[in-house]
């Protein structure tokens, strides 16, 4: 629950931040090449502006340090990690930079209180935000969502009702590399064959699947498993998962994803 509260505030947080940002860099590039006065408006965009990353800064942090946030999973092997682009990015690239950006925020806020003169606040502001403006865009997941819902309406259905209705294992096969609703890929953490990456390889999965919980099927497990990560965790291996692929997949999806691991023996 505080990784799904901590990315819904993290991600329209981004939004407020674009607009002081945007204001800031008008401003301040107006003050250079106009030589205007710095004013009341100047200022409170660049203390928005560095109020807000701050703010954000602290979101990212509670994301990287929960446990089963994608950045903790990236930690766990950082090896294996830096070989997928997802767990990369918010392992190493995305913290790394928006760090570095945040600083040149609070470096060109700084340097503008201290100076004393209109046209050194204009060049400092100028020149830090234009820079960490350019990180922060770099830094942001364009491929996810840029709107998460703030309710989700539908429960996660029923495992045994969809195990039950078969699927195309073909569209499973497409899925399975496919970033859906904002979540990352099932290969982004399982490797078809027996690859640690974050969780399981996926090698024979439709044989072990049917050995893991006693009176239930390869197909059950596999539908619990997408649904509920947590019902069983897998030795040696932690709960990473996340618990929202029951809401943002839809039955369907669900069936053909479990057709596909079931060819896999």
């Amino acid at each position: 629950m505080l990784y799904e509260i901590s990315l819904l505030l993290h991600s329209y947080l981004r939004w407020l931040i674009f607009i002081a940002m945007i204001g800031c860099l008008g401003l301040a590039w107006w003050g250079v090449l106009r030589q205007r006065t710095w004013g009341k408006w100047e200022s409170r965009f660049a203390a928005a502006f560095a109020m807000l990353a701050s703010i954000q800064f602290v979101m990212g942090v509670l994301l990287f340090i929960v446990p089963d946030g994608i950045a903790q999973a990236a930690l766990r092997d950082m090896g294996a990690s830096m070989r997928v682009r997802e767990l990369r990015f918010f392992g190493l690239e995305h913290p790394l930079q928006m760090v570095i950006a945040i600083g040149l925020v609070h470096l060109g806020w700084a340097r503008a209180r201290k100076a004393k003169l209109d046209r050194s606040r204009f060049r400092w502001t100028a020149g830090s935000f234009t820079v960490a403006s350019l990180l922060i865009l770099a830094a942001i997941p364009w491929w996810r969502p840029q709107v998460r819902p703030i309710v989700v309406s539908s429960a996660p259905p029923a495992p045994a009702a969809i195990a039950l209705t078969g699927g195309d294992a073909e569209r499973g096969a497409t899925l399975f590399t496919q970033s859906i609703g904002g979540q990352p890929a099932c290969s982004t953490c399982h490797a078809w064959d027996d690859t640690r990456i974050v969780g399981p390889g996926m090698a024979g999965i439709a044989t072990r699947a049917a050995e893991r919980v006693p009176g239930q099927s390869a197909a059950d497990y596999l539908v619990n498993s997408i649904v509920n990560p947590a019902a069983f965790v897998v030795e040696g291996y932690a709960n990473v998962m996340p618990a929202t692929f029951g809401q943002v997949l839809d039955e369907e999806q669900i069936r053909d994803l479990v057709a596909y691991m079931l060819t896999n023996r």
